[in-house]
């Protein structure tokens, strides 16, 4: 038996296994970015592609969120989906992605140069920048595919092509090419994704049969108010980086290491886990309330569990790769590694803000969500001001650990209520709504 046919037969560990070897190079990649490049040009060039990332990550988790439950929902009623559905949604991604890339790309520059000062001018940083809006509009329009695809229950094949994204760009950092290849690279690997997930698209028969006429395609607005809940959730991490930027040097790569450490655990939780679990929820809809509570229970406690199991094994990895970087004298990575080993503690609260954040919009009800970004962004500028004067730079991950637990805390209690409620059908009272 091969290894393909083993994995085949044993989906959560295909899951796991796709997730690795799509995660691996972006996980790499600030490693190599700190090892290879002097901290002041590794700040410089993480802040670029960080200020993309989360343009990039705004619109292409909006666009294959919304796709997923739509997608869902239609395949559900009605077995399969149109073809011209999908032609509608990349071309309604084309006019999304082209808007946020021109609008919140330079926004997002302009934010960390002026935080920055005198150390990376705008101009510089713009012009490293170049290339990567086109990196946004590739990773909106692969998102349709994705999402379609997740929702059929072909998710193994999205979760690995991730790595197409930076593996070129980690190679060229490896063997140190000059920083503006990078930039380059990553948008060369976005394109590869795209056409790889376009194909496979392409050769699902339920993704292009006749339809049926009970698709929606997320509406502009709609999408409007859900990029603009993530992307005040996004402007969390800017809002470190504006900190971390006017401290010492190597700060930056410091954040970043312990950001991939972290989302490279919850990232693989996430997709390997939650995602097959999220994709069955449309078929509760409409389903009674007591049976809907008693399936989200379950998959809360479940998943909780097992993100406290992996928590208690990562912690001892990033203690080890701590005492590595301590001893080869390493700096900014090493206080990253301890800094992911801060945020651990945080990895079953952050699974809430995912399962509850997908179940707001599968029910609709997208704009609470701006509510609650809102909130979160208006406790993390608290936070970090607080902790990073009475802590210096640790404070900024002391700051994320007590915001994710708070907002994961509110998720779980929407999750178990007013979210149950509307999806079996029942109304809520007025006192239980989200006013945003």
């Amino acid at each position: 038996m091969t290894v393909t046919t083993w994995l085949a037969r044993k989906p959560g560990l295909s899951a796991f296994a796709a997730v690795g070897v799509g995660s691996l190079p972006g996980f790499l990649l600030p490693f190599a970015i700190g090892l290879r490049y002097p901290a002041s040009v590794g700040d410089e060039l993480l802040l670029v592609i960080s200020a993309n990332l989360v343009v990039t990550q705004v619109a292409a988790s909006t666009l294959e969120t919304a796709v997923i439950a739509e997608v869902g929902r239609a395949l559900t009623v009605q077995g399969s989906l149109g073809r011209q559905d999908l032609r509608v949604l990349r071309r309604r991604a084309l006019l999304y992605a082209c808007s946020a890339a021109a609008l919140l790309t330079p926004a997002c520059l302009l934010a960390y140069s002026l935080a920055a000062g005198d150390s990376h001018p705008l101009l510089p940083m713009l012009l490293l920048s170049a290339p990567l809006p086109a990196m946004t509009v590739l990773a909106a329009r692969a998102s349709v595919s994705t999402g379609a695809l997740i929702a059929s229950g072909d998710y193994i094949a999205p979760l690995a092509a991730q790595g197409l994204r930076t593996s070129a760009a980690a190679c060229l950092v490896a063997f140190g090419a000059p920083a503006w290849w990078v930039p380059l690279a990553l948008c060369i690997g976005e394109v590869g994704r795209l056409l790889a997930m376009e194909h496979r698209a392409q050769r699902r028969s339920d993704l292009n049969g006749a339809g049926g006429g009970h698709f929606r395609a997320p509406t502009l607005g709609g999408l409007v108010a859900q990029s603009a809940s993530m992307l005040t959730s996004n402007l969390n991490p800017v809002v470190d980086r504006l900190f971390l930027a006017s401290g010492p040097a190597g700060g930056i790569v410091s954040y970043e290491t312990a950001d991939r450490l972290f989302f490279g655990v919850s990232h693989a939780l996430n997709s390997g886990t939650i995602l097959p679990v999220v994709r069955r929820w449309p078929r509760l809809i409409g389903q009674d309330l007591m049976s809907i509570r008693r399936t989200l229970r379950g998959d809360v406690r479940g998943l909780a569990l097992l993100c406290c199991v992996v928590a208690l094994v990562a912690t001892p990895l990033c203690y080890a790769g701590f005492l590595g970087t301590r001893r080869l004298e390493l700096d900014a990575l090493n206080t990253g590694f301890l800094w992911a080993m801060l945020q651990m503690v945080s990895l079953p609260f952050t699974l809430l803000n995912t399962m509850g954040a997908r179940l707001i919009i599968l029910t609709r009800r997208a704009h609470w969500l701006v509510g609650i970004a809102g909130a979160a962004l208006a406790i993390n500028v608290i936070a970090d001001a607080v902790f990073f004067r009475l802590l210096g730079p640790i404070g900024i991950p002391v700051a994320t650990v007590v915001l994710r637990v708070l907002i994961g805390l509110g998720f779980a209690a929407l999750i178990l209520g007013p979210l149950s409620a509307i999806a079996s059908g029942v109304r809520v009272p007025a006192r239980s709504r989200v006013r945003t």
